[in-house]
């Protein structure tokens, strides 16, 4: 808002953007329940005829945008590493465990093989998880967008 700008000229300008997306919505919604009453097969959707009249649609002002893609986009990244970073910190404390037990009284030590079978399966899961969350971040940078395409 400029300086001079009273609260009245913002909230008017507010007021202008919700209608329009109501609006819109309301239009997406109609469209939808047209839709649903049609209760078509997708394999016997016209799709290019539902998209010229949704083109249509947008030539009056209707969006059809997920808004929720972008809002959901960093919940979906910080879910993904937090869960990825408590395994690994899990799995890393467990082979700091092991290392300490085998050390204390090096006597009782089982055999050196089984040590490195002990603390691989940790190692195992920490690369398993780091690849899952790169695999994840992929994912999640594509959007649904380009999962809509294999449709």
């Amino acid at each position: 808002m400029q300086a001079g700008g009273t609260v009245a000229d913002g909230m008017r300008r507010h007021l202008v953007t919700l209608e329009r997306e109501r609006k819109s919505l309301e239009q997406s919604i109609q469209l939808c329940q047209s839709l649903k009453e049609r209760e078509e097969r997708l394999d016997a959707l016209d799709a290019a005829a539902l998209l010229d009249e949704m083109e249509q649609l947008e030539q009056r002002g209707t969006t059809f945008q997920d808004k929720q893609k972008n809002d959901l986009k960093p919940v979906r990244y910080i879910g993904a590493i937090v869960m990825a970073l408590l395994t690994t910190v899990l799995m890393v404390g467990i082979i700091g465990l092991m290392v300490w037990g085998f050390t204390v009284d090096p006597a009782d030590a089982p055999p050196i093989a089984l040590v490195v079978v002990m603390v691989s399966i940790p190692i195992v899961v920490i690369l398993g998880v780091l690849l899952a969350l790169f695999q994840r971040i992929k994912e999640i940078q594509k959007g649904e967008e380009e999962d809509a395409k294999h449709y």
